[in-house]
């Protein structure tokens, strides 16, 4: 008869040995809630020319932002490719962050400041600032636009919306006009599922709409307010100034970035603030995009008609490296860690 003893310490010997070959796995609970602080993101871009609008556009390269961070922890400026990008300064429930590089160039024509406002981390308002125009044809002095946060009684976001200082020039009318979103419905994990925003193709005298409907994935080892982060940019709910010049090419035909994409430059540096929801349980895995023609508005298409013209299906499948604390999805890739 074996020795009940011998049995006992062979489960135990065993037991440890299990423990100590997870020891090189980091221990990234479900639900994982943690403050975080994103380090660095990498993502095809452009080079910046000065004759952007003209000039066809120049080959894409891998290029890099880096985040920096003050004594407090609190983000004070940002680098795009060791280039001195945004500046960050702080006052009474309000963050401004300035467009460093562009100043004084035409290349700020799309972005100066913006003004961030927020309660209890929420964000309530923010005021986008287009600088200075001295064009005969175009009107003299900035332009500053509202962009509108609206949530109903619940707390739920229904919609961020662009609305434009009459007195805005023509720049601003045309590369701000895609800024709004409106979110039609939530699926049962609270998240939008369905969203809709008007848009405008510089190269094209139409205007649009697009219908998006989204799924997700849980995503259990990646931390709920990374997901956040990607969730508000892939919804198209962090609307903080289209502020990521490499992205205002979408293709050779001049058709900017229609969609408002690279707000992450902003929102990826302000984690504890947050326009979406505080936390984010699931992922967004697919973006699918039905674009019609008209039914803008009452004021361009008083009938509200609309014509399909195109469907765009897009998947985000997602790489986290919990050890390296690294999260690759939809051509970002990015490093964070935790704030304890």
């Amino acid at each position: 008869m074996r020795n009940p003893f011998k049995i006992q310490y062979g489960i135990l010997a065993c037991i440890l040995l299990l423990a100590a070959c997870k020891k090189d796995t980091p221990d990234i609970p479900k639900g994982d809630d943690r403050d975080i602080r994103v380090l660095k993101v990498q993502y095809l871009g452009h080079d910046y020319s000065e004759n952007f609008v003209f000039d066809p556009p120049s080959p894409m390269y891998t290029k890099e932002c880096t985040y920096n961070y003050d004594s407090e922890g609190r983000l004070s400026h940002i680098e795009n490719d060791d280039i001195l990008r945004v500046q960050v300064e702080y006052g009474h429930g309000q963050i401004t962050v300035t467009n460093e590089v562009e100043q004084d160039s035409q290349k700020a024509f799309y972005w100066e400041n913006s003004i961030i406002s927020y309660r209890n981390n929420k964000i309530e308002n923010i005021l986008i600032a287009t600088p200075y125009w001295e064009f005969p044809s175009f009107p003299s002095g900035p332009s500053i636009d509202n962009v509108s946060i609206s949530r109903a009684s619940d707390g739920r976001l229904n919609s961020v919306m662009l609305e434009r200082s009459p007195n805005a020039p023509v720049p601003s009318t045309i590369l701000f006009f895609e800024l709004a979103t409106d979110i039609l419905s939530y699926n049962d994990n609270g998240l939008p599922n369905k969203l809709e925003t008007p848009l405008f193709y510089w190269s094209d005298p139409d205007y649009y709409t697009a219908d998006f409907t989204f799924q997700y994935n849980e995503a259990e080892d990646v931390p709920m307010k990374l997901k956040r982060l990607v969730n508000e940019e892939l919804l198209f709910s962090n609307r903080y100034g289209i502020t990521n010049f490499d992205l205002l090419y979408i293709d050779s035909t001049r058709n900017f970035s229609q969609l408002g994409e690279g707000n992450w430059l902003i929102s990826f540096g302000l984690p504890q603030y947050y326009i979406l929801e505080e936390k984010s349980t699931y992922l967004v895995s697919k973006r699918t995009t039905t674009f019609y023609k008209g039914g803008v508005n009452e004021g361009l298409d008083p009938d509200g008609s609309k014509e399909f013209f195109k469907t765009k299906v897009e998947d985000f499948p997602y790489i986290h490296d919990a050890k390296a604390k690294t999260l690759e999805i939809a051509g970002l890739k990015i490093w964070y860690e935790f704030v304890e």
